[in-house]
């Protein structure tokens, strides 16, 4: 957490001290290092500082609240005053949140010093693989939809209202779900949970590129954002529950570290596929990659409650 937080002030000052494009780009690579530290030491932290029946509670509050920065952060684009201006004030804002978190988080006392547990010790945990994967397929498939969903509007004619209340759409029934993922996990189980919403996630990519009206789009906006927000919680929760006690912290930055690499990857491979098959194509081809990594689930997985 400390580490973050010290990235994420050189970078507010790097953007401050010398605003040009070049620095621009550096800056926001080392906001991504700074990102992906805060975000693993946030879910260590809840894993530490909660029971196991509350766990699963503030985990989908943490994804609710990482929702709503996502819907509200786009908001900002429209700013017309200094553009650095924004980037700054946000890398602010979160510093002075995680120092409110560092002051009030409880610390372990007591506790004898873990051995430290090799890294291929850690990758070979049964269902760790498969739940970093998919993991990262959902992530990806998430830009996929942002980054496509409106050029498939354009070209069905739909329009740019339409376009974003769609999109706005997928994400209430995101943060609609996680709200109600600690219940769906009690009542159901974890690895039902995680199985059906990866299979709703899939059917929405699906029927996205289906030529179908405007109103079913509205249903598989909201199967995708139930489904993989829900799948998403969920590789969280499973992760610290199949990772060593002493290596969850490394889990999840394995986790986060494979979802940056998918962001990377799957939108150069789906630029490939845009050509033959067009933006319906790409949303198609990402939902069967969905099923097609959710019939590979270890059976492992089937016995955590």
């Amino acid at each position: 957490m400390a580490g973050g937080m010290c990235i994420l002030v050189a970078t507010a000052i790097l953007m401050l001290a010398v605003p040009t494009f070049s620095v621009l780009i550096v800056a926001t690579s080392i906001l991504g290092i700074g990102q992906t530290l805060v975000l693993a030491a946030m879910q260590l932290m809840i894993s530490r500082s909660s029971s196991r029946v509350h766990r699963d509670k503030m985990l989908g509050d943490y994804m609710v609240a990482i929702s709503m920065g996502q819907a509200i952060g786009p908001l900002f684009l429209a700013w017309e005053g200094n553009r650095l201006a924004v980037p700054f004030v946000g890398a602010v804002l979160l510093v002075a949140a995680l120092a409110i978190l560092w002051r009030v988080a409880p610390r372990p006392r007591g506790r004898a010093k873990a051995a430290k547990v090799p890294l291929s010790t850690i990758a070979s945990t049964r269902g760790l693989r498969w739940l970093i994967v998919i993991g990262s397929i959902c992530v990806a498939s998430q830009d996929l939809v942002l980054a496509f969903f409106p050029l498939l509007g354009e070209e069905r004619g739909i329009s740019p209202a339409m376009i974003g209340a769609l999109l706005s759409l997928r994400a209430a029934a995101a943060m609609v779900s996680r709200l109600f993922f600690s219940r769906a996990v009690r009542r159901f189980g974890r690895s039902s949970v995680m199985t059906w919403s990866l299979v709703s996630g899939g059917a929405g990519l699906i029927s996205l590129g289906l030529p179908v009206p405007a109103w079913a789009m509205a249903v598989s906006m909201i199967a995708v954002g139930f489904g993989i927000g829900v799948a998403l919680t969920s590789t969280i929760a499973l992760t610290l529950m199949v990772a060593p006690t002493s290596a969850r912290g490394t889990s999840l930055s394995l986790r986060l570290t494979a979802n940056r690499v998918a962001q990377f990857c799957l939108p150069f491979v789906a630029s490939l596929i845009v050509g033959p098959l067009g933006s319906a194509g790409v949303l198609a081809v990402s939902g069967i990659a969905l099923w097609g990594v959710t019939s590979l689930r270890p059976r492992s997985l089937d016995r955590r409650r």
